[in-house]
């Protein structure tokens, strides 16, 4: 008996075997709680284009709470990334969902981190300590 086959692939939830491994951007369009049989309560997204919802474990909900802020209304009309990546589950290696936000803002704050660039480096001073880096490493 193959194993993957008890359990049913097509389901209302998206998982790390849906788009092949590509990423998809996604645009939010609910935010709300599911709860689960076991009585699990977790929150879960909704989409445009699609009927399948992302169940929001604590990883993926802060990155999205950095970017958009704590408030879920907020979050709505915004787009996330999704994409396949591993994560340690017990004592093993398993495939999972991640996300990222396209354009990272500082949450609460309401600045965006892209709407001021990084400064650019001091030139390198002649003799600087800093930049003069072939010493041996006594170590």
């Amino acid at each position: 008996m193959n194993i993957d086959e008890t359990f049913p692939r097509e389901s209302g939830w998206i998982n790390h075997e849906d788009r092949q491994g590509k990423e998809v951007k996604l645009t939010m369009t609910a935010i709300g709680v599911h709860e689960f049989e076991d009585g699990k309560r977790q929150p879960a997204v909704s989409f445009r284009g699609t009927d399948k919802r992302l169940s929001l474990n604590m990883t993926n909900r802060e990155t999205i709470k950095v970017a958009y802020g704590v408030e879920t209304d907020n979050w709505v009309g915004k787009d996330i990334i999704l994409f396949k990546t591993t994560t340690p589950f017990g004592n093993k290696i398993v495939y999972c969902v991640r996300l990222r936000c396209p354009v990272q803002t500082a949450g609460a704050l309401g600045t965006s981190v892209e709407s001021a660039p990084a400064p650019l480096p001091a030139a390198p001073v002649p003799g600087d300590t800093v930049t003069d880096l072939d010493d041996e490493i006594p170590f």
